[in-house]
């Protein structure tokens, strides 16, 4: 299930969480008006449906929450973008076509594999609760 986030605060909330509970925040930046945003959106809805799993997936108007696209510095949309530990992991922008749809998968499988090691590793050899965050 993918959420709409409606205001800062909510986003804010929703980043802290993914960090808190290690899993990677995928975020559509996007507009109503925007025609790739439109066609990408249910590519986007079905991704967060196959890997619910392993992300939480949320959309952002930017039309509507302007400054939240200032400040993760949005210039093209759709921009989808990769959170992890409240940090960005990386970033898709334009328009969303077949190619970047599969960089995406690519992305998501291989970002998600990578940070399941890296919460292994640094809880084991670092001793870092997740509760501590």
């Amino acid at each position: 299930m993918v959420l709409t986030i409606s205001s800062e605060a909510e986003f804010e909330k929703i980043l802290k969480e993914s960090a808190k509970n290690w899993k990677l925040l995928i975020v559509d930046f996007f507009t109503t008006w925007c025609a790739p945003c439109v066609q990408f959106s249910p590519e986007f809805d079905r991704i967060a449906n196959e890997f619910q799993n392993d992300a939480i997936f949320v959309k952002v108007d930017c039309e509507k929450l302007q400054n939240l696209a200032v400040s993760n510095k949005i210039k093209i949309i759709p921009t989808i973008k990769g959170y992890f530990n409240m940090q960005e992991a990386f970033s898709l922008s334009g328009s969303v076509g077949f190619i970047n749809l599969i960089i995406s998968y690519l992305l998501i499988l291989s970002i998600s594999a990578y940070f399941d090691l890296f919460k292994i590793i640094n809880v084991r050899n670092f001793n870092i609760l997740i509760d501590d965050f």
